[in-house]
């Protein structure tokens, strides 16, 4: 049975007075089950339902309801909604049925979670909350979601995402840290974006079905600078004229202009949205910076077409050079090849081409070859004894020319003698010829020393014909006598002197000797006339003195 009783009623029942304003109290009969209305002299403007407390014999505060003037309802104790069922509540909300917000905010549902089936690492403290999400609560709650509010720092505090697997077993699923970073896969997040998982995949969909769309962006990640539509770089997911061409974009710069991109097939364009190759690089240059090799691979051979290592040295064809650049075939290449100072680059010093080889024991000789109407032609060898041969394979000596030789009008030539330079020949720039000399002086051919040969020729501009001509004058013997009795000497004819401090010219002295031989002989002929003549006059004075002889003689 049901009673209601006054305020007098009340006092007497209690006996206590009761203050704050006016009351009612609800009795069914049991002494366990009374409630008093109660409105408080306070202008709080609220009504309070509170039970009797059998411990203190006095009405119970602590758990009491608060109806207040604005509206809102204030419950001490734990409240279930949508059942009828006199079940008590297992939490301080139990909902039974859809749970609906239109406007304000939803927060602690759980708080405080200590009983260990309920998440409370990372790290729950008093005045953490929990929000429990599910339908098969009574069967284990193996189907329950839970959303943690995690108080703490700006580094721990956030929200963390459950998954229970048992009645009192979960794992995390994802946290929301205060500092705005995000982790899925049971980590607390170091990084802006965090995935953890067995073999994670991360994927960005696109609303629109992809075969719809050609010639255009499909999605992309965005890295913004300073404003929201001012971009540093990013990376963009597209598809070409047909919707089976997929390919990305890297752009970077405050136009988001395209640096990279990475075709269906594989290819790597750096600088072109063309690339021909697995990796294309247009108008720029390349560097690898730091530490390990650069590889090549040949088939089934790491680095076999090229190999850089730590050191700079380069192999190409060759997966261990010994040298800068080791080089397993032939170099074909178009230009010129410049070699430097051994000393360093710009510096004065000695600049090697070496025939070498690693083994220690080994013997080279260093070839040179050219191309002539197709055909090689063996140009020059230089034999590891350091002779050279020059249309010769085998040169016999230091220099062993096959076919003729010349040197430029400039510089002079010169065959050493031991420890005398040119001592041996030497041709000066204006064509003078020393042998056995280093100073040739004015002459064509200079000679220190016998000459030796079957036969010279020398070719002079004048001979001695002159002396046959009519007008010649030819001495007379009285007067190259008086001339040589004066010189000492015929005439036009140098003199020991002469040849002494100057030489003969050979041309020359054939000549003069040849005008003498010519001047002899006219000498000869007019002597020869003269004696015919002195013959005809003795045989005529032969024959007078016959007559004179024969007339004496009668």
């Amino acid at each position: 049975m049901l009673r209601i009783f006054t305020l007098s009623m009340l006092l007497t029942f209690v006996g206590k007075p009761l203050v704050w304003g006016q009351g009612t109290i609800i009795d069914n009969g049991a002494s366990t089950n009374k409630w008093i209305l109660h409105n408080p002299e306070d202008n709080r403007k609220t009504l309070f339902l509170a039970p009797w407390h059998p411990g203190t014999q006095f009405w119970d505060f602590g758990a009491q309801t608060q109806f207040q003037s604005n509206g809102n309802v204030l419950f001490s104790g734990k409240v279930s909604i949508g059942t009828s069922a006199n079940t008590p509540a297992s939490a301080q909300l139990d909902i039974y049925g859809n749970f609906r917000t239109t406007t304000g905010r939803f927060s602690s549902i759980y708080s405080s979670n200590t009983d260990g089936m309920y998440p409370n690492t990372y790290t729950n403290i008093i005045g953490d909350s929990q929000l429990s999400i599910g339908a098969n609560w009574a069967a284990g709650m193996s189907d329950l979601t839970l959303i943690n509010s995690n108080i703490g720092d700006i580094t721990n505090g956030g929200f963390s995402f459950w998954q229970m697997t048992g009645a009192s077993s979960k794992k995390m699923l994802a946290y929301l840290k205060a500092d705005g970073k995000v982790g899925f896969g049971g980590i607390i997040p170091t990084r802006e974006l965090e995935v953890r998982g067995t073999n994670p995949i991360l994927r960005l969909g696109n609303s629109t079905p992809v075969n719809t769309q050609i010639n255009t962006v499909i999605g992309g990640i965005e890295f913004p600078t300073s404003g929201e539509n001012v971009f540093m770089a990013k990376i963009n997911a597209n598809v070409g004229a047909f919707s089976d061409q997929p390919y990305l974009t890297f752009h970077t710069g405050a136009a988001s202009a395209e640096q990279v991109r990475i075709t269906q097939e594989g290819n790597v364009g750096i600088g072109t949205g063309n690339p021909a190759a697995k990796l294309h690089i247009s108008e720029g240059g390349f560097r690898h910076g730091g530490y390990g090799e650069i590889n090549v691979d040949a088939p089934g051979i790491i680095g076999g077409r090229l190999k850089i290592l730590d050191n700079g040295s380069v192999g190409i064809g060759n997966v261990s050079p010994p040298a800068k650049l080791s080089v397993n075939g032939e170099i074909y290449s178009k230009g010129h090849m410049f070699l430097y100072a051994f000393e360093g680059e710009s510096q004065s010093g000695t600049a090697y081409v070496q025939a070498r080889d690693f083994s220690g024991n080994s013997t080279l000789n260093l070839r040179l070859r050219t191309q002539q109407n197709g055909q090689i032609v063996e140009a020059m060898q230089l034999s590891s004894s350091g002779d050279v041969g020059i249309g010769v394979t085998t040169p016999l000596a230091r220099l062993h020319v096959d076919g003729s030789f010349r040197q430029s009008s400039l510089g002079e030539f010169n065959i050493d003698a031991p420890f005398v330079f040119g001592g041996r020949l030497k041709v000066l720039e204006n064509g003078n010829v020393g042998i056995g000399t280093t100073d040739p002086g004015a002459y064509k051919l200079a000679v220190e020393g016998k000459i030796g040969a079957r036969e010279v020729e020398v070719k002079t501009g004048t001979w001695a014909d002159f002396v046959f001509q009519p007008d010649y004058r030819l001495r007379p013997l009285t007067e190259v006598a008086d001339y040589i009795a004066d010189h000492h000497h015929l005439p036009e004819i140098p003199s020991e002197a002469e040849v002494k401090a100057n030489g003969i010219g050979l041309g020359e002295m054939n000549t003069k000797l040849l005008q003498k031989i010519e001047e002899l002989t006219l000498y000869s002929i007019e002597q020869q006339r003269a004696l015919l003549a002195q013959g005809d006059e003795l045989k005529q004075l032969k024959n007078e003195l016959n007559q004179l002889r024969q007339q004496v003689s009668k």
